[in-house]
């Protein structure tokens, strides 16, 4: 998988599009809209967007991000709510930490929606977890040294573990943020409101 978001050409630049939301510049990429108003983002992907690769199955290198420069210990949070228009439409948070992509986050899959994770380095790694209604969720990454791990928020209020990732040699300084996509659709849009950005990082939970 690769995000859409390395590479500096494709940055927006217009401020529409590149927000600051806590005191960080965030830049988007492949979204074909980008909106933080009254302390609500929202994020429209374009039509075909996606981040994947496992080849013989989906490979797609057009993630819609809105991203920020994040170094050393941090941990991002938000309540995350999707519109979706097909199967696989997703909204969620997303990390670039050297050759390693993690999108975390609410994906639609048919029936219902779901907690899904991909990390990609280069091929993806996918993983389902709670099946969720059409209510915001809050997730959370959290970054301490070179592990990533990624929680939600449950319905009893619970912060639980969904899974954890390592970069060997991260970089101190990585991109994180938000992403968005429709593989399949005409577009999906993700709703972020609660966004906080913390230097420190989760305690470690997991049960």
């Amino acid at each position: 998988m690769a995000d859409g978001a390395s590479g500096g050409a494709g940055l927006a630049q217009r401020p529409e599009t590149a927000p600051r939301i806590g005191g960080r510049l965030f830049q988007s990429r492949h979204c074909e809209r980008c909106r933080f108003q009254n302390s609500v983002l929202t994020l429209n992907s374009e039509a075909g967007s996606d981040g994947f690769n496992i080849p013989g199955l989906h490979v797609a290198d057009q993630l819609g991000t809105l991203l920020a420069p994040l170094a050393g210990a941090f941990t991002l949070a938000a309540d995350v709510s999707l519109a979706s228009l097909a199967k696989f439409d997703a909204a969620g948070l997303f990390v670039m930490a050297g050759n390693h992509r993690l999108k975390f986050g609410v994906e639609e899959y048919g029936a219902g929606k779901k907690i899904v994770s991909v990390h990609s380095a280069p091929y993806s790694d996918e993983a389902n977890g709670v099946d969720v209604g059409d209510a915001p969720m809050r997730l959370f990454v959290s970054r301490r040294a070179d592990v990533f791990s990624c929680y939600v928020r449950t319905a009893d209020a619970r912060v639980a573990f969904h899974r954890a990732v390592y970069v060997e040699g991260c970089p101190d300084e990585v991109l994180a943020g938000f992403c968005v996509q429709s593989p399949f659709s005409a577009g999906a849009a993700g709703r972020f409101t609660g966004i906080e950005i913390s230097s420190e990082a989760m305690e470690h939970i997991r049960e």
